[in-house]
């Protein structure tokens, strides 16, 4: 994913979608609120 100059590298060995809750988990344990996430 990358997000201006944010860039973040998810594994998926499954190689199916990436669940939105997955994204959302991610992006708060990374510090991030979800509505900044959607404004940058």
């Amino acid at each position: 994913m990358i997000k201006g100059s944010f860039v973040l590298t998810l594994p998926n060995p499954h190689r199916t979608e990436i669940s939105v809750d997955l994204i959302v988990r991610i992006i708060r344990q990374i510090g991030i609120l979800r509505d900044e996430w959607i404004e940058k």
